[in-house]
């Protein structure tokens, strides 16, 4: 049997692949067998080409003439695959490391097998495809091959994440608030505290809510933007008095840089605080205690920006997935701060999310912002003047 070793880096020569074709072609059963599947199937040759379709995938993402010599991410539209960097496509990116298609496709080589489940960033409408991949060797006429099945798994697992997430936090807010309303009738001396103590957390639960039906909402194209006169910084004043309460449970200090501007624009402004919420609160759980988080906004430009800077720089790994869905480092599951973040700004209030991270600079998120988004009856008005 051929070495199996290690998949080639560079792809197959033309002739090649003309030839790996015409031998998946002369056994038909394999067409029988993965036609009548509903999942995307797909024969790859030792460089993680594509050499057969099964009609499934031809149907979403063919003619299947075109994915012929293709790499999986190709077919399906990674971002990443196809981005400007990426000279030699699907699987040459820093970003590909992290990626588990072509950890499914080595392992296969080695194991015979490989199930493996991650997600996919696709290019034409910026949203994560959740997928389940099952990769298995075969060999046809002496030649290697590898059977590579894509299942969209984005239906359950995305319900699954959300509740998880969703019912993880609440239990933990409501499990603090029924301690404080507990302790009423035996620290009578604390009486404000604890008062005080269960209106954040009250907040705090209506908060976790808002949050839950936001994300559910805007990931079934069902969320409506209302767009209205904004002022940069009394949205930020009003989100940071949100997130002291969750700021002094860490020991940690929020502060509004003195040079923030006071700017009108026009966005919804329930998802624009729901993007600032989920930057202060990713960069306090990021911050150690007795840290500072500092939370900046001004005009850029033709828009607005919103910055939130932490101390801490972040590995390149977790760097590289950060605005992945259900990518965290709390563990599986609980990664819907940063992707919400971009799932907001970009598809509905036609803005732009990023970061930049280093050991020296620690990391600052960053949200940008039109003046006046195209889908608002100021697109195209000039901004109010600003007051000097």
């Amino acid at each position: 049997m051929p070495d199996r070793a290690e998949p080639a880096p560079e792809r197959a020569s033309a002739d090649d692949l003309r030839r790996q074709v015409a031998i998946v072609a002369a056994a038909p059963y394999l067409r029988a067998a993965f036609d009548c599947v509903g999942e995307y199937v797909v024969i790859l040759n030792t460089h993680r080409q594509i050499v057969f379709v099964n009609r499934a995938l031809a149907a979403a993402k063919g003619p299947a003439e075109a994915l012929i010599g293709l790499r999986p991410g190709e077919a399906l539209g990674c971002v990443h695959a196809g981005a400007p960097y990426a000279a030699d496509g699907c699987g040459s990116t820093e970003f590909c490391l992290t990626c588990e298609a072509p950890e499914a496709f080595k392992e296969s080589l080695f194991r015979g097998t490989s199930v493996r489940e991650g997600s996919i960033s696709l290019r034409e409408n910026g949203e994560a495809l959740n997928v389940r991949i099952r990769a298995s060797a075969l060999e046809l006429e002496g030649e290697p091959f590898t059977v590579f099945a894509i299942e969209d798994t984005s239906a359950a697992s995305r319900r699954a994440e959300l509740e998880g997430v969703f019912f993880h936090d609440i239990l933990n807010v409501a499990s603090a608030v029924k301690g404080l309303a507990e302790a009423w009738d035996y620290l009578p001396e604390k009486r404000d505290e604890i008062f005080r103590d269960v209106r954040r957390g009250a907040q705090q639960l209506v908060d976790e809510i808002t949050s839950f039906r936001m994300v559910t909402a805007a990931e079934r194209n069902e969320l409506a933007p209302t767009f209205r006169d904004t002022s940069t910084l009394a949205v930020v004043r009003e989100v940071v008095s949100l997130m002291e309460g969750l700021a002094a449970s860490r020991h940690l200090e929020i502060v509004v840089r003195e040079d923030s501007e006071e700017v009108t624009f026009v966005t919804d402004q329930g998802i624009l605080k729901r993007v600032l919420v989920n930057m202060i609160k990713n960069g306090l759980e990021a911050t150690p205690e007795g840290g500072r988080l500092t939370v900046h906004c001004a005009r850029k430009g033709d828009g607005v920006r919103f910055s939130v800077h932490n101390p801490v720089a972040m590995p390149r790994l977790v760097a590289l997935q950060v605005f992945r869905r259900s990518f965290s480092t709390k563990g599986r599951g609980r990664g819907l701060g940063t992707y919400s973040m971009k799932l907001f700004s970009e598809k509905y209030l036609e803005g732009r999310v990023s970061f930049r991270s280093s050991a020296g600079e620690g990391t600052t998120f960053i949200a940008e912002y039109p003046i006046a988004p195209a889908g608002s009856e100021r697109a195209g008005v000039p901004a109010p003047a600003q007051d000097q």
